[in-house]
């Protein structure tokens, strides 16, 4: 079964859950090991840094949906189009550093991208 919602393509194969469950768990590993590299770049530059649970749900650009019954295409496109949002807010992120000369950073980003 595949789906086109928010400008992605979305494919959902009844046949492999498994390996559809384990995509995810490597895209969180990904996205853990990106916090870890921006705290140090953030401790590095001397800024404020996450203090508490309260300071990132302030700071947090996607919205969590809390509905209980969500179809699994439908989490599917959910979490594409977060994914090109995260992206574009990388882009703009990247393209501030272009600007202060944050030759460090820009590049850690564009490795994410």
């Amino acid at each position: 079964m595949a789906g086109r919602q928010h400008g992605c393509s979305v494919a959902v194969y009844v046949v492999a859950p498994t390996r559809l469950g384990l995509l995810l768990d490597e895209q969180g590993t990904q996205i853990f090991a990106m916090t870890d590299q921006v705290a140090e770049r953030t401790h590095k530059l001397g800024r404020s840094r996450i203090k508490s649970i309260g300071n990132i749900a302030r700071h947090q650009r996607v919205k969590d949906n809390d509905h209980e019954r969500l179809s699994a295409e439908r989490m599917l496109a959910e979490l594409c189009s977060d994914n090109l949002e995260f992206t574009r807010n990388l882009r703009s992120t990247e393209d501030l550093c272009d600007k202060h000369n944050g030759v460090a950073t820009a590049s850690l980003i564009e490795v994410w991208i």
